[in-house]
């Protein structure tokens, strides 16, 4: 026996309208990154009452650092303490690679640099904290966003794109790339990171990749 009412009838899809839609999306999608600011200070002229609170999360940041710089410490006493002198360097490195309070304490210096660096009517830091920034803000670019925007064409699997590899001539492709950072193909071994991948794209240098990391 049919249950299905009579007035439902399956229809197909229409392909050419959902293509439109998605391409619609893409272009609102690349009209608003290119429309938001791409500094902090930009953000600021955009959204003035932020200014009051940075100093507010600055001291929030050094908080979480002070916490995490004693783990961090007692973590070392004790290997000072209890590892023999020949093995303390592995155990140090150990807790540099492992230990979570490292991880934590890294990443609020990196938010306290930034921040600071972003008040304004503030003072400067050197051209080697600015150059920081500029390295922080490479090395966080989303690298899928990235061989987009420099014409690798990209095909999703699972987690992981893949795409021909720009380096060598193949017609299967076996370069992939591991979001959010990492790339490696398994036909030249060329691997690396945002920063590599667009010296390898633009052939260009190291300083200039950075460069045009904050542009994409």
């Amino acid at each position: 026996m049919n249950l299905w009412p009579h007035n439902i009838i399956e229809q197909e899809p229409d392909w050419k309208f959902l293509d439109f839609a998605w391409k619609l999306k893409k272009e609102w999608q690349e009209e608003l990154r290119k429309s938001l600011p791409k500094t902090e200070t930009g953000w600021f002229e955009v959204f003035p009452e932020a200014k009051k609170i940075i100093p507010e999360k600055i001291r929030e940041w050094e908080q979480r650092a002070e916490i995490a710089r004693t783990l961090v410490g007692k973590a070392l006493q004790v290997i000072e303490i209890k590892s023999k002198e020949k093995n303390r360097w592995f155990w140090r490195e150990v807790v540099k690679y492992t230990f979570s309070p490292v991880k934590e304490l890294a990443e609020a210096k990196k938010h306290i640099r930034r921040l600071k660096l972003a008040l304004p009517g503030e003072k400067k830091a050197s051209k080697v904290a600015a150059w920081q920034l500029l390295l922080d803000r490479a090395r966080e670019a989303d690298i899928v966003r990235v061989a987009e925007a420099l014409g690798l064409r990209l095909k999703k699997s699972g987690e992981r794109y893949f795409a021909l590899c720009p380096q060598h001539n193949e017609r299967t492709p076996s370069f992939c790339i591991y979001p959010p950072a990492r790339y490696y193909c398994f036909g030249c071994q060329i691997n690396g990171d945002q920063i590599s991948f667009v010296q390898m794209m633009e052939n260009c240098s190291f300083v200039d990749a950075i460069r045009k990391l904050q542009t994409i």
